[in-house]
């Protein structure tokens, strides 16, 4: 039962290692479908550039899990906010200089997000879209995978014992049969039947 059920633990790791790159795979992809019908409705108004994500009627609906987002323009200044908060998160501008995107991974105060940069030029003015989504519930979803497949792994691991213990105690009572019609034919006794 030991060597099954280290394996089953093996495979376990190994399944929930690749849940969570599915999982933060489908969250940068979503980043970058949110980053890109922002950054091509940004100039659609004369005030401005400005970001729809709190204008959407699924707005509460998508509340809980929807990215951050922040709009900053070429000298840092920041233009736009989602959610709309009259003092948003004070977070240095990132530059306005560097790859078209950029996606990374950060840690603040034992909290993980996905942060997707995306630089935009509006006219001849160029900007930074900032976009940041909490891995929270990326992590709630593998610790839940996690629990609920070291339970079925338990689960089949203590069967393995019980059964595997139930066939040696069977295999033990058969051997110990078996030695002892040896003997009876050993002392001669020809005719004698080995116990079933």
């Amino acid at each position: 039962a030991l060597l099954p059920s280290a394996v089953m633990l093996g495979a376990l790791l190994l399944a929930g290692q690749a849940f969570r790159a599915a999982l933060e795979s489908s969250l940068d992809r979503a980043l970058y479908a949110q980053a890109a019908a922002e950054s091509v409705s940004l100039f659609d108004r004369e005030e401005g550039p400005h970001l729809h994500m709190a204008e959407s009627p699924l707005l509460e609906e998508v509340k809980p899990f929807a990215p951050t987002g922040e709009l900053f323009d070429e000298a840092g200044r920041l233009l736009a906010h989602f959610p709309p908060t009259p003092h948003p998160e004070e977070r240095p501008a990132p530059a306005i200089d560097g790859p078209a995107s950029a996606l990374s991974t950060r840690e603040d105060d034992g909290t993980r997000s996905r942060e997707l940069l995306v630089r935009v030029r509006g006219g001849e003015a160029r900007y930074v879209l900032r976009l940041t989504a909490s891995l929270g519930l990326v992590d709630e979803s593998v610790r839940t995978f996690h629990l609920v497949a070291l339970t079925f792994v338990l689960g089949a691991g203590a069967l393995l014992l019980v059964v595997q213990t139930f066939l040696g105690r069977r295999l033990t009572r058969r051997i110990g049969a078996l030695s002892a019609h040896l003997e009876q034919l050993k002392r001669g006794a020809l005719d004698a039947q080995p116990e079933p």
